[in-house]
């Protein structure tokens, strides 16, 4: 399962470290330097984004637009809170329509939480029940 590794400037180090160690058995895909493409995220069954430290639902403006383009194509996106637990992204919107900039974006969850689960020996992200 391939994995894209969206994450804020802002975002805490440590939940970065811990989320890159809950998909470990995932091939991790991820930004690192040099010219930049949406397109990175296509070959990936899931987006996982570490919001900036203290938040959850409002996040910048690079990974507002990553989880834009995976929802666009129909790839799962997850925004992952301390505890690790995944909030389904089921809408994405500028946070203040009268910030022409439009830095911040506000991501609408699902009311169920998801985990990363492993059936019969696949690795897969589930709602709770």
């Amino acid at each position: 399962m391939k994995v894209y590794l969206s994450k804020s400037n802002l975002s805490s180090k440590n939940l970065i470290e811990k989320v890159r160690e809950l998909f470990s058995a995932c091939e991790i895909i991820e930004y690192t330097a040099g010219p930049y493409s949406n397109t990175i995220i296509d070959p990936c069954q899931y987006l996982i984004a570490v919001p900036p430290e203290g938040q959850l639902n409002l996040i910048g403006k690079g990974v507002g637009s990553e989880i834009a383009h995976a929802k666009m194509r129909d790839i799962g996106a997850f925004v992952i809170d301390e505890d690790l637990n995944l909030h389904n992204v089921i809408e994405i919107r500028i946070h203040d329509q009268s910030d022409w900039k439009a830095k911040y974006y506000k991501a609408i969850f699902h009311d169920k939480l998801s985990r990363l689960m492993e059936i019969n020996g696949e690795l897969i992200i589930k709602e709770d029940e």
